[in-house]
């Protein structure tokens, strides 16, 4: 998740700065929970809540279907277009009737 789709989608949840910091930490910069976590002095499962709080906006707003998986993954700028755009075209061909 880029940083600016994130700001927008975490803005419409009621969580405190700390708990914001552990999602975005998760979600754009790809640590594992367990990491952030540890480094902010959080359980474990607080920080996943926050990020499936956020995914949870994440997937309404793209209508993305349940049964996909959503990853965090950390590649170079030309790679992160083809991966988007691979999903776009999957995302229509899905709401067309498709997969």
């Amino acid at each position: 998740m880029n940083a600016s789709d994130f700001e927008e989608l975490s803005e419409q949840t009621k969580m405190i700065p700390r708990t914001k910091e552990a999602a975005r930490m998760v979600l754009v910069e790809g640590l594992k929970v367990t990491v952030v976590a540890s480094a902010l002095g959080m359980h474990r499962q607080q920080v996943q809540q926050a990020v499936n709080r956020v995914t949870s906006l994440l997937r309404e707003r793209e209508k993305i279907p349940r049964h996909w998986v959503c990853i965090t993954v950390c590649t170079p700028p030309d790679t992160t277009r083809t991966i988007r755009a691979l999903a776009a075209r999957a995302r229509a061909k899905y709401l067309a009737g498709g997969d």
